[in-house]
Parts: structure tokens; C-alpha cells; sequence
């Protein structure tokens, strides 16, 4: 049975790279595809940002995500295309079930009064006198819209995140968009797992859905432990075994699986999927996201351009008891045109394999 997605349809203008874009027919597992620096990481952010629907400090956190520190509101000029000021980013997505949420970002000159003392002088005697200086600072500022349904009115909220010297701050305006936050996770592409995640798991008695996944890398896995910064697993010998002695897929997909468990994530945005992974442990992982997704209801969005994610994401398909992934499942290779538009060209699962077995490029 294959899963509905949080998204149907993503429209992007003027954020980061790509001046406009629209992927289409989303599925429940999507992966993106492209020559490097064509988009595909911002895509991943767009979705990001919209998900938290203008939660201040995001945009700060997605510079971060790109190892870039930011220090004043002008360090998050290149989440505007061109980094340009004077251009705003509009991010769109639309749910099979009629929800839209639009979110728009732009850098904003306000105008502000600074009391100052002016000291007396031999002229003018007296006290110091005070006086109000103007002053000019940027900020950068959301503008939310969400409409529930084509029956209801659309909910709008605004906000601005401000430079305060040793801090950010922000603020939005009355009344807010929480009820229509889509909890969103982003695994970097050196993402390691975390001990203390698989400690909460087992305190909580969640131990044994991760191991159901992790079963379906390696059948012999039997138990999951924490000691201090260290995972251990039960694969049957005389002692457990550490997490680091096991294959990148197995501890990728610990890290992934077990903070999707414990915050319950809607959607999954994975990074350069196939970083550090062997290709023969590539079909497992696959398997246990396309598990993962379809039991708690998650989007996967993953970026790629590797070849042998492409045929280890066929290879599962084709057996019988993924068929009804096949439906939910699909490609987006993002092309740049002669325009510099970058453009995304949409392949189903029959699509991308008749590729694969005929020697096709899409990637």
C-alpha cells in the first residue's frame, strides 16, 4: 500500500540558485538528481524552510547546514537569488488534500530612533540636552500564507528576524502557523548517529522498531545497546558488537531511523544519500527508508548523482514484496538550460528503469 505525501507539488522562485523551478506529482520517495552545484541541496532546503512555515531561526540554521556562520542579517543574503537584495524568495508547496502554503523571504531596510545626549558647551550652557537620531539597520523578513482548503479563507502571518548585536531576534504577528508545521528532519551527508537517541529509544521501549529496519540490512541483528558515546548490536556471537564495526549502510541507516522514531518526523530530507556507502550497501538502506516511509507516513526527499543508487533503488523495487513502492516512488533530474533556468524532468519507476536497462543518462 503505498503512502500519500505531505507534498504533491513544489514550486520555487528566487531562492538560493534557482531563479524558478517546480517539481510535480511528488511521490512518498523522491530522489534528486544533477550535475553538482544545479540546485539540489537547495531544493532540499526550500522544502526545509517551508516545513517550518517561518520559524525564525531556520533560515540561520540552513546557512549552518552549509557550514556557514552567520554573524548579521547580511550573511543571509545568499538565500536570495543573485544575493540580491532587492529580490524577494517565494517557496510554495501544495498537498493532495488541498492544503497550500506559500512562504516568502526578503531582506527589508527599516528605520529606527536612537536616543542620544548632546553634551553642553560654552555656547550653551546647562544641562545635556537628549535627541533622536535615525538610524537604518536590514532585517529579514517572512510573509506566511496558508489556505486550509479550497472552502476556507486563507491564514496570513508575518515576522521579521533582527540583528541585536550578540543575538538574533525575531518576532511574528499576531496569530500563528503551528497547526500546519510539518515536522522536517535534515541528515547532512556526514551525519553520524547518536548514542543518546538510541538510549532514549530503549528507555522508552522503541528498541525493537528500530531493530525491525535494521533487520531488513542485516536479519541477524537480535538486540541494541548504549555505552556512554557507543552503540552496540546483538548479531548472535558471544559479545555485542560496536556500531563502527558494522558497514556505513547500518550505521546510516541507525542514525536516520532512530531520530525519525523519536521525533517523529513527516519529512526526510537526506543529503548525498550515497556518501561514504559501499554499493553493496546500498539496496539494504534503500529498503529500510522505503520501510521506514511507508509505516510512519514520511516523505523522502534524497539528492544524488550517483549511478549505483539508481540501480540499487531498482534492484529493491523489482522484487515482489516492494511492488507497491513502485507507484509512490520517482526520479527528478534537475537540468540547467541555455537560459540558466533549471529545469526538472520527472521519471516514474518504469521510467527511470527502462533508462537504467538501455543505457540512458539521467543523471
Amino acid at each position: 500500500m503505498s503512502v500519500t505525501p505531505n507534498w504533491g507539488n513544489l514550486e520555487i522562485r528566487g531562492f538560493r540558485g534557482l531563479e524558478r523551478l517546480e517539481l510535480s506529482r511528488l511521490g512518498s520517495f523522491n530522489v534528486l538528481l544533477g550535475v553538482n552545484d544545479v540546485g539540489k541541496t537547495s531544493v532540499l532546503e526550500a522544502i526545509f524552510l517551508l516545513s517550518g512555515l517561518g520559524s525564525i531561526g531556520l533560515p540561520i540554521r540552513v546557512q549552518r547546514f552549509r557550514n556557514y556562520l552567520v554573524h548579521d542579517v547580511d550573511d543571509l543574503l545568499s538565500l536570495l537569488y543573485g544575493q540580491d537584495a532587492g529580490k524577494t524568495a517565494s517557496l510554495t508547496a501544495s498537498s493532495p488534500g488541498g492544503l497550500r502554503s506559500t512562504l516568502s523571504i526578503s531582506m527589508v531596510d527599516v528605520e529606527d530612533t536612537v536616543e542620544a545626549s548632546i553634551k553642553s558647551t560654552a555656547k550653551s550652557p546647562g544641562k545635556p540636552s537628549s535627541s533622536s537620531i535615525p538610524t537604518r539597520h536590514r532585517v529579514l523578513r517572512y510573509e506566511v500564507t496558508v489556505v486550509p482548503s479550497e472552502l476556507e479563507k486563507p491564514l496570513s502571518f508575518a515576522g521579521t528576524l533582527v540583528d541585536e548585536g550578540d543575538r538574533f531576534g525575531g518576532k511574528m504577528s499576531p496569530g500563528t502557523a503551528s497547526d500546519y508545521i510539518v515536522p522536517a528532519r535534515f541528515i547532512h551527508h556526514d551525519f553520524g548517529y547518536d548514542a543518546d537517541v538510541i538510549a532514549n529509544l530503549i528507555v522508552n521501549k522503541n528498541s525493537e522498531e528500530l531493530l525491525q529496519y535494521l533487520r531488513v540490512i542485516n536479519p541477524r541483528v537480535a538486540a541494541i545497546a548504549t555505552d556512554g558515546d557507543v552503540g552496540y548490536l546483538d548479531i548472535g556471537l558471544d559479545k555485542m558488537l560496536p556500531m563502527n564495526m558494522f558497514g556505513s549502510g547500518m550505521i546510516r541507516a541507525t542514525a536516520i531511523v532512530s531520530l525519525c522514531i523519536m521525533k517523529s518526523q513527516r519529512i526526510l530530507l537526506i543529503d548525498e544519500i550515497d556518501n561514504g556507502l559501499h554499493y553493496g550497501a546500498i539496496p539494504s538502506l534503500l529498503g529500510a527508508l522505503l520501510t521506514l516511509s511507508r509505516d510512519r507516513h514520511i516523505q523522502v526527499f534524497a539528492t544524488t548523482h550517483s549511478l549505483e543508487i539508481l540501480t540499487g533503488l531498482r534492484e529493491v523495487l523489482h522484487r515482489d514484496d516492494f511492488a507497491d513502492y513502485r507507484d509512490s516512488t520517482c526520479c527528478y533530474t534537475l537540468q540547467r538550460d541555455k537560459d540558466d533556468l533549471v529545469r526538472a524532468y520527472r521519471y516514474g519507476y518504469a521510467d527511470f528503469s527502462h533508462c537504467l536497462e538501455n543505457g540512458m543518462e539521467i543523471r
